[in-house]
C-alpha cells in the first residue's frame, strides 16, 4: 500500500496528526473513508494488520484479497482535533459516498445487515473450535477477587476505625445533672423573630403530621389523619400508614392511599349542624 500525504502543511506529522483519511483502490478508484482520534501513521498500519488477518470489513476485505496491497493507496482529506473527527467524517462520507464502506453513518455499523453468504461462512469458520476458556478452572485467588469485584461498592467508613471512644459512651447521667438540664430548659420562649423567621421557612411545605386524609383501598372509608386511621384499626400514631403509602405495602391488613381530593374531603369532614342536641358529628 503506498502513502499519498495530501495536506498544505511543511510541518506535518502522520505520527501526531488526526483527522479524516480515505483509502482509494488505484484500479477500481473504489475508496474507504474514515477517521482516526489515535494518528495516520497508526491508523494507517492497522489497515494493513487487520486486512492481512482477514479481519476488516467484507467489502474492504473483498477488494484487499482480489487486487492486492500494492493497489491502496492512503490519502489524507482533512487534519482537525480528535472531538472533530466523526462530524469530519460525516461530511466527506456524504459528500463522497464511499464504495467500500459498510455502512454510510460515521462511527457505527448501525443498519447494516451481514448477507446470508458472510453468516454462514463466519458460522464455519468457528464451528468446532472451543472457547477459549472452555476446560479452564480460575484460582481460588481469581474466583474470591472476581467475586469481590461484583459485590458493588463497598461503604466508605464500613470497617474503619478511629480509634476514638465517645466520650460520653456507657456514660449514665446523674438525677442532679438531669435535674439541672430540665432547669435550663424550662420556662424557655422562642423569640418573635425566630417565630416569624420558621414559619416563612416552613410556608409552603406539607406536613403528614398536620393530618391529611388518608383512604383505605379495601373499604373506601377516609380517615383525616393516620393516627385517626391507626386509631380506628386498632394501631398506634400512624408511622405504619405512611409507611404503606410511600412503599405501596399493606398496614394493619390494608392499603392506604393519600387523600388529596380536598373539596371531597372538606365536605366529608365539615361538622354537621346540631340535631336535636346532640353534638356535631363528622360524616
Amino acid at each position: 500500500m503506498s502513502k499519498s500525504i495530501v495536506t498544505q502543511s511543511t510541518e506535518f506529522n502522520p505520527e501526531k496528526e488526526t483527522g479524516v483519511y480515505l483509502i482509494r483502490n488505484t484500479v477500481n478508484q473504489k475508496y474507504y473513508v474514515g477517521s482516526t482520534e489515535r494518528s495516520f501513521g497508526s491508523r494507517f498500519r492497522g489497515h494493513i494488520t487487520r486486512s492481512k488477518k482477514q479481519e476488516s470489513n467484507p467489502k474492504f476485505q473483498s477488494s484487499w484479497n482480489k487486487y492486492g496491497a500494492n493497489a491502496f493507496q492512503f490519502e489524507i482529506l482533512e487534519i482537525c482535533e480528535t472531538k472533530d473527527c466523526i462530524s469530519y467524517e460525516q461530511a466527506w462520507m456524504k459528500s463522497l459516498n464511499p464504495i467500500l464502506n459498510i455502512a454510510q453513518i460515521a462511527g457505527n455499523t448501525r443498519g447494516y445487515k451481514h448477507t446470508e453468504e458472510y453468516k454462514k461462512r463466519s458460522s464455519e469458520s468457528r464451528m468446532g473450535k472451543p472457547s477459549g476458556a472452555k476446560g479452564k478452572k480460575r484460582t481460588e485467588e481469581t474466583r474470591k477477587r472476581l467475586s469481590e469485584a461484583h459485590q458493588g461498592p463497598r461503604p466508605w467508613r464500613k470497617g474503619v476505625k478511629t480509634g476514638k471512644t465517645p466520650w460520653n459512651k456507657g456514660k449514665r447521667m446523674s438525677d442532679d445533672i438531669k435535674a439541672k438540664c430540665s432547669l435550663t430548659h424550662k420556662g424557655k420562649m422562642h423569640t418573635e423573630a425566630w417565630k416569624i423567621a420558621m414559619s416563612k421557612r416552613n410556608k409552603g411545605h406539607k406536613s403528614y403530621s398536620c393530618g391529611l386524609p388518608v383512604k383505605c383501598v379495601e373499604t373506601n372509608m377516609v380517615y383525616k389523619s393516620r393516627k385517626e386511621a391507626a386509631i380506628a384499626n386498632n394501631g398506634g400514631k400512624g408511622g405504619l400508614i405512611s409507611k404503606s403509602i410511600k412503599c405501596g405495602s399493606s398496614a394493619y391488613g390494608l392499603h392506604w392511599i393519600d387523600f388529596t381530593d380536598v373539596i371531597e374531603a372538606d365536605l366529608i369532614f365539615r361538622p354537621l349542624p346540631l340535631l336535636n342536641g346532640i353534638e356535631s358529628l363528622y360524616l
